[in-house]
């Protein structure tokens, strides 16, 4: 994952005609005009792989070196957790709802892992809480970065000093946490889902609270 990450970087440096770039992004249709083209446009004449593609491209250096560092630690955790084919249909589940999620609501124009890193903490947040099975908890220093820069990211696009796609953070952190809940499902089931019910709805209210800044935050800026 990282290599296409760094190899989807470098290429579009090459390519002066952003070709690589075009056939990459969520859509190449401007927002004011997809009530003439329509939504997914080009998703719907075949070109799939765009509901995806959008996690491989990066704004920058710095963008990209803050996410494969998260990628390589979070994403070595979770596939250490549930192997490499449901860590693998996990940052599709992630991402797919996360840049379907902002090209509904803001346009086609994002890029960016940090989507399906927010998902990974959603994930394993959810996973070590809810799982019967599962006694280590999250480390708690990590989730409480996560979750300030998440909120100062709606400070720093509401000052126009970064440009960042809070909806994405915040569906993927969303998107994470119901990925833990299906993959657990059989066990809360035969632990008549005590594990859960023990959870207070305080809980569930914060992490909807914290999906809907994101959402108001980019309604606002963009």
């Amino acid at each position: 994952m990282i290599a296409l990450c760094v190899l989807c970087f470098l290429v579009p440096l090459f390519d002066s005609t952003g070709t690589v770039y075009a056939w990459l992004t969520f859509s190449n249709v401007p927002r004011q005009f997809l009530a003439v083209a329509g939504a997914f446009s080009e998703i719907r004449t075949g070109q799939i792989w765009r509901v995806v593609s959008p996690i491989f491209l990066h704004a920058g250096p710095l963008h990209l070196l803050f996410n494969m560092y998260w990628l390589h630690q979070l994403g070595h955790v979770v596939e250490h957790k549930i192997g490499g084919k449901p860590y693998l249909l996990s940052l599709l589940w992630i991402s797919v709802l996360s840049n379907v999620g902002f090209y509904l609501w803001i346009g086609p124009h994002f890029v960016g892992m940090s989507g399906v890193i927010y998902g990974m903490v959603g994930f394993l947040w959810a996973y070590q809480k809810f799982s019967p099975r599962e006694s280590q908890e999250f480390d708690p220093g990590t989730l409480q970065f996560f979750l300030l820069w998440y909120m100062a990211c709606w400070l720093l696009s509401a000052a126009k000093i970064l440009h960042v796609a809070n909806s994405i953070h915040g569906v993927g952190l969303l998107a994470g946490v119901l990925f833990a809940l299906g993959l657990v499902a059989g066990q809360l089931r035969r632990s008549g889902f005590q594990v859960l019910r023990r959870e207070p709805l305080s809980t569930w209210g914060i992490l909807l609270a914290l999906v809907a800044g994101g959402l108001l935050t980019d309604f606002w800026v963009y």
